[in-house]
């Protein structure tokens, strides 16, 4: 039986790679990047990481995990184990021969691989690194407080982001022990060169490969997972926000009938593959209003849901910039909700409580406004009408 902690106890098992220079074990990590797998895997820190995990100490770079599971959430350290280890996507003798001491840990178990900034959405709380939509809108657009001032950022931007497949795809792809590959973007599924590659792969490879992609739900899910039928598992990790003009209104771009539909055909084609759909939103002053039919919709149509926590950056977009009231009011209707995660049922209340702390602030709160009339000069959708409770909160109606 392998122990739970597999996963932190060698770090060297899984990479994530957020562009050049930037390998590190995943995306709650908060210790030293590496520029290289073999420097990542080799190096004396890492190494260093191993051993203080092995002796029982929940150390400062995992802080994340750790807060997350004192607080009763489930973190992505147990996430990683449900998902890898206990549903035994991985072969127990790989792992029993890499926990040993006396070899060289050249192999990559997982992989979490971010393609490059290529997107078709312009969302409020995102990114030129993450978005190359907004890339073009604020490249094009006059200075002000909601773009960075830095002469060199857009060059910096362009510099660390790719229209091409990066090289760390082909170096993970060669690693005869890697199960489990996530794909990251941007949108992943616009590069038309990544799905050619994966359809290339031998298929005794892919016969012990788990595919997942994190998506915006705007490209076709069954035609993709379809083409990559021979792999083990295709899964598709939703980032929805809300259903409908709530959905369309943070994520600009979104088209929310096409993307439920997408939706739809996927988990139509996953009844009859390994295959599985979760989704993603990321809690915010913007979703506040919206979250409870969210809960629904996915509860309607017998769909997991994880959060990926609370917008934090930028801070005007988190959640207080709502009046207690407004806070309190969202906390009465999550009462008897309940949404699902794998096997686990999770009370709405208690997520909202352990996952943000409210305290109101009034000058983030008048940020946000600026900001919303800056962010919808482009937008058919307006914030009246798509969030009237929140748009009367913040005006103080």
């Amino acid at each position: 039986m392998l122990p739970e902690e597999t996963f932190c106890m060698a770090p060297w098992f899984r990479v994530r790679s957020d562009g050049p220079n930037k390998l590190r074990p995943c995306c709650e990590w908060k210790g030293k990047t590496s520029s290289t797998i073999q420097d990542y895997q080799t190096s004396n820190y890492m190494q260093d990481v191993r051993q203080r995990l092995l002796d029982g100490n929940k150390i400062k770079e995992c802080a994340s995990c750790w807060k997350n599971e004192d607080a009763g959430l489930s973190s992505l350290r147990e996430t990683l184990t449900q998902s890898i280890v206990k549903k035994q996507t991985l072969n127990k003798s790989i792992v029993s021969h890499l926990l040993k001491d006396n070899i060289q840990r050249t192999e990559v178990i997982s992989a979490d691989v971010k393609i490059g900034n290529l997107c078709n959405f312009s969302c409020a709380m995102c990114h030129p690194l993450d978005s190359s939509s907004i890339y073009n809108r604020w490249i094009k657009s006059p200075a002000n407080e909601f773009i960075p001032t830095d002469p060199n950022y857009f060059l910096n931007v362009k510099n660390k982001t790719q229209q091409d497949l990066p090289e760390i795809i082909e170096e993970v792809l060669q690693k005869k022990s890697l199960v489990d590959l996530q794909l990251l973007g941007g949108e992943p599924l616009m590069y038309k060169l990544l799905i050619q590659r994966l359809t290339e792969i031998p298929i005794k490879q892919k016969k012990r490969m788990r595919i997942e992609f994190l998506t915006n739900g705007s490209k076709p899910l069954r035609a993709s997972a379809e083409k990559l039928s021979d792999f083990k598992a295709v899964n598709v990790l939703v980032s929805l926000e809300g259903i409908g003009d709530t959905q369309d209104y943070i994520r600009k771009g979104s088209d929310w009938n096409y993307i439920e539909n997408n939706i739809l055909e996927f988990l139509e084609y996953s009844q009859t593959s390994n295959s599985y759909l979760q989704i993603n939103p990321t809690l915010q002053a913007l979703n506040l209003e919206g979250f409870p039919n969210l809960i629904k919709w996915c509860n309607k149509h017998n769909i997991g849901m994880g959060v990926h926590g609370t917008v934090v950056e930028p801070d005007y977009l988190g959640i207080n910039v709502v009046t207690k009231k407004f806070y309190n009011n969202i906390h009465d209707k999550l009462k008897d909700s309940k949404f699902t995660l794998g096997d686990i049922a999770y009370n709405s209340i208690g997520l909202l409580e352990r996952m943000t702390t409210h305290n109101y602030s009034s000058q983030l709160k008048d940020r946000f406004i600026r900001f919303i009339d800056w962010y919808e000069q482009d937008s058919k959708l307006k914030f009246k009408k798509v969030m009237p409770k929140l748009y009367d909160d913040v005006h103080n109606i």
